[in-house]
């Protein structure tokens, strides 16, 4: 929505349709018709160029079998690409689990649709699920899917989302009545073609950058154990069942009865965790909990607010590097001073601590300004022996995300894990026989300095997609 206030009036014979509500009748829209009467080629109605698929199936009738899952949150606004989940028939608790996609498919997302949460649907994933808060579109045989991509992704059809959408927070757009009358651009076929070709060369650079930043993260992962010398402790393929929902191998063990403690759960007694008592022979450690100067805090369920000015942190919002503070919900002064147990500062260690593949995401808020977190966050606030960022990236780490296999509670893809199990998390603890606060500032800036590096690229990447974008409004409007 606007970051700005104005007014603006309509007389009755100027109202557009039979929606009354302001925002749909702002004067600050009539540039749609403006832009689209000068533009090169004809603007037609979504349903002109593309059919609404609405096939569904529900995955919990096969329990036991794999599935990709597509959800809003695991769309890269800028890139324009999934991050798809592999989960089990099973885990499709929620019922919004249900829309079948298939290959060469556009998804939009109805719900924020001004956020961009667009994709093409790639081969792999054809015949997947992805939710129910998608527009699937599938491209009549004049339109590519690679047009309408772009011209979906264009200001001029994300201002449209801005004046149909309805409602506050969450605001979204009606796909049975209005999403199908956006207008979107539609040149002959063989120009679609030009305008695409135009555009694959920023696209290639822009991908380029994105795979140097994904061979400079994959290097910063092994500096935490090669500093502290445990890359012997280490797999050669990490998999965690957190991250899966399923144990990737079959084996057996046994456990004798004066062994048992703390729970029942076969995971918890996993022969890998041995890599942890090869930790501790090598280093002093000590429990999550003993190194907090304040309890570990669970956030709170936020009344997100448009016109909030408080930035409310969610799991979507850490990125396992850094945060997406810009994309971030507000909620209200009132509600944020409401709820001080929920509210973070600078050098807390956020984790997310809900849902297979969210769970383990570590990052810490490195903001001054006032911010709050979310139900399904917990805030960590070490004491002054420790580095905040020694620790995020130790909890990052394969001895770190081993820790939520073991402690994690749930089942059916409801899973968490609690504030109290996280504090029994065990970390190097500072000072003699651990590692000392200037030993772990050093690591840890070594580590920052390369996220940086991969985060500048990632950053000259987003530059390139961007002006891929720019390149297709350039070719289609006057």
């Amino acid at each position: 929505m606007f970051d700005f206030s104005h007014c603006c009036h309509r007389f009755p014979e100027e109202l557009r349709g039979s929606r009354l509500d302001a925002l749909y009748n702002d004067t600050i829209f009539d540039i749609i018709e403006r832009q689209i009467a000068v533009a090169r080629f004809p603007f037609v109605p979504l349903n002109r160029v593309a059919n609404f698929l609405n096939e569904s199936r529900n995955p919990q009738e096969n329990p036991d079998q794999e599935f990709l899952y597509v959800d809003i949150g695991s769309i890269d606004t800028v890139r324009g690409v999934s991050s798809p989940e592999t989960m089990l028939g099973y885990q499709a608790t929620s019922s919004r689990m249900r829309r079948v996609m298939g290959k060469g498919n556009v998804l939009l997302s109805t719900t924020r649709p001004t956020r961009n949460a667009i994709c093409m649907v790639l081969n792999e994933l054809d015949n997947q699920i992805c939710s129910t808060g998608f527009a699937v579109l599938n491209c009549k045989s004049d339109v590519l899917k690679e047009f309408l991509f772009y011209a979906l992704r264009s200001e001029l059809t994300t201002l449209q989302f801005e004046q149909l959408c309805s409602g506050s927070g969450y605001p979204a757009i009606n796909q049975e009545t209005d999403l199908p009358q956006v207008r979107v651009p539609k040149p002959p076929p063989e120009v679609q073609r030009s305008i695409v070709k135009a555009i694959e060369p920023i696209e290639i650079s822009a991908r380029w950058l994105d795979g140097q930043a994904k061979k400079v993260r994959e290097t910063t992962d092994k500096i935490l154990s090669a500093e502290l010398g445990i890359e012997m402790l280490l797999p050669a393929t990490t998999n965690y069942f957190f991250k899966t929902g399923a144990e990737t191998q079959t084996l057996c063990f046994s456990v004798f009865p004066d062994e048992v403690a703390d729970r029942l759960h076969y995971l918890f007694f996993h022969p890998r965790y041995q890599a942890l008592s090869e930790l501790q022979g090598l280093y002093r450690t000590i429990s999550l909990s003993e190194i907090c100067r304040e309890p570990i805090v669970r956030g709170e369920q936020p009344d997100y607010d448009e016109f909030g000015t408080v930035t409310v942190l969610k799991t979507v919002d850490l990125k396992n590097g850094y945060i997406d503070y810009e994309n971030a919900l507000k909620v209200s002064e009132e509600f944020f001073a409401a709820h001080p147990a929920a509210q973070v500062r600078k050098g807390d260690i956020l984790i997310a601590s809900t849902g297979y593949v969210s769970m383990g995401k570590v990052d810490v808020y490195d903001q001054d300004e006032s911010a709050m977190i979310s139900g399904e966050l917990l805030a960590v606030r070490v004491k002054g022996d420790y580095d905040p960022y020694f620790v995020c990236y130790f909890l990052r780490s394969h001895l770190g995300q081993m820790q939520f296999d073991k402690w994690f509670s749930g089942s059916s893809g409801q899973i968490h894990i609690y504030d109290t199990d996280i504090g029994q998390f065990i970390v190097p603890a500072s000072g003699k026989d651990g590692i000392p606060l200037e030993e772990q500032k050093r690591i840890a800036n070594k580590i920052t300095k390369q996220l940086d590096k991969a985060h500048e690229l990632e950053r000259q990447a987003e530059v390139k997609w961007r002006e891929a974008k720019e390149r297709f409004e350039k070719m289609i409007l006057a």
